[in-house]
């Protein structure tokens, strides 16, 4: 049995199994407590980044008291680290679908050496499509010249002649290459990205416990509603744009430091300083309009 079924019917045993998982991994290190219990449980398949972070998690379950919520920390914990590992060894490993040869996870993504368009390769993050290092600072220009090659030879008119089959796997690699630019090419849609990869997500109705923060974001909403001249928008839109560039050089450091709570965090502000850049251009146009 490989190492990613190994590790696919250990997580499957923390998902079927509710409070025995965490006190299994207890019990085998007696003497130590919660988080260096689970740390050295998983010190092989993880880095320290992220086994940081699984601490942090588990330290703010045990301050709150949430138990029911340490458990799913552990588990989804183990199941990240079971399907990024099932993906790593799949990836290794991708046959041409026409002829049937092992293609290069990093020359034939898109097309194999035969000539063949490829079948999405879905198991890859954003980052490897884009042949771009995974990190927050991302060479743009880099990343606008590999979307707009692969596209084109990724054109509906250079398949109108093809075979079905060929025509599907072109239609689906452009949706995916379109989903991987879009995702990397804004600052707010890569960090959301970034942290998803290590299983931290951003809930659409989170409460952001910050009062002055929102008091300084319902203040900027204030002037714009009461914005009288494309002068005063404009003023705004400068203000908000410099306090963008100011978070996403936070964000960077946070991201290079792999303090993934605190890119969270600052992520958080980013979205609510982003959603007032997108309402002061709408309302730029709608006056030029």
């Amino acid at each position: 049995m490989n190492r990613s079924c190994v590790l696919l019917s250990k997580t499957k045993g923390l998902y079927n199994k509710s409070a025995k998982p965490i006190n299994a991994i207890l019990e085998k290190n007696k003497g130590q407590n919660r988080q260096n219990a689970v740390g050295c449980s998983y010190t092989n398949l993880a880095s320290a980044a992220e086994r940081n972070s699984l601490m942090q998690q588990i330290h703010h379950c045990q301050t709150k008291r949430k138990h029911k919520d340490l458990e799913l920390v552990i588990s989804s914990y183990a199941f990240r680290l079971c399907v990024r590992n099932h993906h790593s060894c799949s990836k290794e490993h991708r046959n041409c679908w026409n002829c049937g040869r092992d293609t290069s996870p990093e020359t034939e993504l898109f097309f194999c050496d035969c000539g063949m368009v490829q079948k999405p390769a879905n198991d890859l993050t954003y980052f490897d499509l884009m042949q771009l290092p995974a990190g927050f600072d991302i060479d743009l220009k880099l990343l606008s010249e590999v979307y707009k090659e692969t596209q084109k030879k990724l054109h509906p008119d250079k398949f109108s002649n093809k075979s079905e089959e060929e025509c599907k796997f072109a239609v689906e690699q452009s949706s995916l290459l379109n989903k991987a630019y879009n995702t990397l090419q804004k600052p707010l849609s890569r960090a959301l990205y970034l942290l998803e990869l290590k299983g931290l997500t951003i809930e659409e109705d989170l409460n952001f416990d910050d009062p002055e923060f929102l008091m300084e974001i319902l203040s900027i909403n204030e002037q714009i509603s009461s914005a009288e001249c494309s002068e005063d928008l404009n003023k705004l839109e400068a203000g908000t744009n410099k306090t963008i560039d100011e978070i996403s050089k936070k964000l960077s450091q946070l991201f290079k430091a792999n303090n993934y709570e605190g890119a969270k965090f600052a992520t958080i502000r980013l979205r609510y300083y982003t959603t007032i850049q997108e309402r002061i251009a709408e309302l730029k146009r709608s006056k030029l309009g």
